[in-house]
């Protein structure tokens, strides 16, 4: 199952949520994805049932897809003391693509329902089948909130180049006993992130976009607000900023004595670049203050000069 920290996040079991889909779902050949093993020993026992993928709308993006991951399925015993049931789902491609291994997976991801969940794992291993091997990311313990997230995970590897053909994704559900365990999850835009700013999308999860492993440009690093243009201007001026992963967002215009003036954007976002356009027709002419917040944090904040 590769390397594995128990991390409990949850000193209680989770209720259980409603399916977020019913009905059998098929355990391969969704957006070349298929169920590759259950662990640990004994192998290939879960529900059959309850275990499966489907390809749905987007939740926050209407013009997007997504991919539901769902499995259940009885814990095992894996030493010392842990009960454990462990999913790993895997995209084979019919042709080698050369990469430099990236230094971070990025993943978009909703927890949208489980049953009995004291912990969840997430990982990710990138498999050269026929030269270096494999490379494993770090498994990471993640929250099951019922909002989207983004997974960020560092990836080991002693350097050269790997023809990857193989993608493999791990979910490791953790229960304090024997029992029954689930977990349905939501995938979108798993992307590989190079230390020198290059973002590429490897799977959009969906069947709308780049569904095979070839690099895609275009998702932004890191947060930035950038300075609005035209500046001075008048009436209307345009503020544009970048999202690197789903975030909580506000960004408001101040007056210089800190008076909030307006809320342009309070909302849950996805990661891309947003241009939002902002009128002061009914401002006096001055300098106002337009703050980009992420998660209740301020990150960046800028001045814009309105002249009538």
């Amino acid at each position: 199952m590769g390397k594995m920290k128990y991390i409990f996040l949850l000193p209680f079991l989770l209720p259980f949520k409603i399916l977020l889909s019913q009905g059998i779902l098929p355990l391969s050949g969704v957006n070349k994805w298929e169920l590759r093993l259950v662990s640990p020993p004994p192998y290939n026992v879960f529900d059959t049932t309850w275990t499966g993928m489907e390809i749905r709308p987007g939740e926050i993006d209407p013009g997007d897809s997504i991919q539901l991951f769902r499995q259940y399925g009885e814990t095992h015993r894996f030493p010392p003391n842990l009960w454990v049931l462990a999913f790993e789902w895997m995209r084979r491609e019919t042709t080698q693509i050369q990469f430099d291994v990236p230094d971070k997976i990025l993943i978009d991801f909703r927890v949208a329902a489980w049953q009995n969940l004291q912990e969840l794992d997430f990982g990710v291993i990138l498999d050269d089948t026929v030269g270096p091997g494999a490379v494993e990311s770090t498994q990471k313990a993640v929250e099951t909130l019922p909002t989207w997230q983004t997974l960020e995970l560092d990836v080991n590897w002693s350097g050269g180049l790997y023809y990857i053909n193989l993608i493999r994704i791990q979910f490791t559900l953790l229960a304090p006993d024997s029992m029954r365990v689930g977990l349905e999850i939501l995938l979108n835009n798993m992307r590989f992130v190079y230390t020198n700013g290059d973002t590429i999308v490897i799977d959009n999860f969906g069947d709308d976009g780049p569904n095979s492993v070839e690099p895609v440009p275009g998702i932004p690093t890191g947060f930035v607000l950038h300075q609005n243009y035209s500046n001075p201007f008048n009436p209307s001026t345009e503020i544009r900023y970048e999202l690197p992963k789903y975030s909580s967002v506000k960004l408001n215009v101040y007056s210089l004595l800190g008076e909030e003036v307006t809320e342009l954007i309070s909302t849950e976002q996805p990661p891309r670049i947003y241009e939002i356009d902002f009128d002061g027709e009914n401002l006096p002419s001055g300098t106002y203050i337009f703050a980009l917040s992420i998660n209740g944090q301020r990150i960046s904040s800028r001045k814009m000069l309105l002249i009538k």
